[in-house]
């Protein structure tokens, strides 16, 4: 792996610790501050490698940017309809009861719910959680 490649290979692990999934500007943008000459289509490149050997996953938002994700044990992910952020969700069997409720053999599946998060429902409720 080239230099770039361990830099946003590391920006992804620790967004991954903090549960957070980035674009390619986010990553751009937080490579610049270790590798001030680095190019966004070095940050590209490095990502469509990765993503290409299953190292990392790609995630779209419907008519939103990518999203890049370092962890690829099976998951889905939540988005809030408001903010944008993205989580993620185990549902334990959901791929097995898929394939079952098909049958047919599946390769893999994408899987995105829409919610508000939390803090999105207490701004929209002028901070009362019970809203």
């Amino acid at each position: 792996m080239t230099t770039n490649g361990k830099l946003i290979w590391d920006i992804l692990k620790r967004a991954q610790a903090d549960q957070q999934h980035l674009t390619a500007e986010e990553i751009y943008l937080l490579a610049k501050r270790k590798a001030p000459g680095i190019a966004m289509a070095t940050v590209y490149n490095n990502l469509n490698s990765l993503v290409e050997e299953g190292v990392i996953r790609r995630l779209q938002r419907y008519g939103g940017p990518y999203y890049y994700d370092a962890n690829v044990l099976p998951h889905d992910h939540m988005v809030c309809d408001c903010c944008h952020k993205i989580s993620d969700i185990i549902l334990e069997d959901f791929s097995k009861q898929l394939q079952d409720r098909l049958q047919m053999k599946m390769t893999g599946y994408d899987l995105v719910i829409h919610y508000v998060c939390e803090e999105c429902r207490k701004k929209e409720n002028g901070g009362n959680e019970n809203g």
